[in-house]
């Protein structure tokens, strides 16, 4: 899917971002997972025996991206310990607050390294117009007619480069 966006050049600024920012996203999400299970597992650790939604290592996990998605499935009085507290915190700061930063800090990089290699390329200025003017350059000018095509290619004489052809 992304090799098909490079048919346009803006498009191919967001899949070069891609394929630029895949390696360091790779490595970001082995750390993110490692951190992601510790917390997951400190809880389960801490909180199991007491809370139901720790009770287990899966349902620590799932509480926890739960919570990493923006839904808290907490009561009122659940963080009613000082070392329930202590975790919250630690988990909203570690997971949410930096690795999100970090994660928008990779992907900035990748697309301003990606912008600066393409500022000496020609390009089209805007997609948009190219999506609109494309009906009206095909009413224009037409489809040509295939046999004219086909003479036009049966009298192709190599150029001096070897990799294009100039019609005779």
């Amino acid at each position: 899917l992304i090799q098909y966006m490079e048919v346009h050049p803006r498009v191919d600024l967001i899949s070069r971002t891609v394929m630029t920012a895949s390696g360091d996203m790779f490595h970001f999400g082995l750390i993110f997972l490692i951190f992601f299970a510790i917390l997951a597992w400190l809880a389960h650790w801490s909180f199991g025996p007491d809370k139901a939604m720790f009770s287990t290592f899966r349902i620590s996990a799932n509480t926890c991206f739960q919570m990493l998605i923006g839904e808290y499935p907490f009561e009122d009085e659940w963080t009613e310990g000082w070392l329930q507290k202590i975790w919250y915190i630690l988990y909203t700061f570690l997971l949410f607050l930096v690795s999100l930063n970090i994660l928008l800090a990779i992907i900035v990089e990748s697309f301003l390294r990606v912008k600066q290699e393409t500022e000496g390329r020609l390009e089209v200025k805007s997609l948009v117009m190219d999506v609109f003017a494309l009906p009206v350059l095909f009413s224009w000018h037409r489809e040509p007619d295939l046999s004219v095509l086909f003479v036009k290619g049966r009298s192709c004489a190599p150029s001096g480069d070897g990799n294009s052809c100039k019609f005779i």
